[in-house]
């Protein structure tokens, strides 16, 4: 996926009750800050760089997922040869996504490499199917992500709650 940035902008449609893509990008990332005005979900798919917001910094490489909210300022994205795809987003659904999804300030998923080619091509799909298909690339996305989110929570109780109850029980018991 190296090459120049492409973005695809797509024409508004519908109420505020659903879900809105804005534009799909190729972006490379220049270290710069920004403030979005909209959702985004970022894939990397080149390079390595960092995502510092006011108050986290996570590494990036191939693969890596992360989400970002409306009026978060002061994000910088960077780095060497560092390569990302990101569709931007926005109405009610997005917001009851955003939150099913945990979704803070930011939040960085790794380990998203199969979605890559999906993201390519979708990208690089005709004018008159590009809504169609950004749109169920981010559905499709979000549904492996909540697939994990899904998977962890079955898990049971991570190590910090096992040692809190370990704590607990053993407080209560002596």
């Amino acid at each position: 996926a190296v090459g120049e940035n492409v973005c695809r902008f797509l024409q508004p449609s519908g109420s505020q009750d659903e879900l809105h893509v804005i534009n799909f990008v190729l972006e490379t990332a220049s270290e710069q800050l920004r403030t979005n005005s909209v959702y985004r979900m970022c894939l990397v798919c080149g390079g390595t760089g960092t995502l510092q917001t006011s108050r986290q910094f996570f590494p990036l490489t191939p693969g890596d997922l992360f989400l970002t909210m409306p009026a978060c300022s002061g994000l910088r994205i960077g780095g060497e040869g560092l390569q990302f795809y990101y569709i931007s987003f926005l109405g009610r659904r997005a917001n009851a996504l955003m939150e099913q999804m945990e979704a803070e300030r930011c939040r960085l998923f790794p380990g998203f490499d199969a979605l890559l080619p999906v993201w390519e091509s979708g990208l690089r799909s005709p004018q008159a199917v590009i809504r169609l298909r950004s749109e169920g690339i981010l559905l499709y996305t979000f549904a492996e992500l909540g697939q994990r989110l899904l998977c962890r929570e079955d898990a049971g109780p991570s190590r910090d709650e096992t040692a809190q109850l370990v704590k607990q029980y053993v407080d209560d018991h002596s």
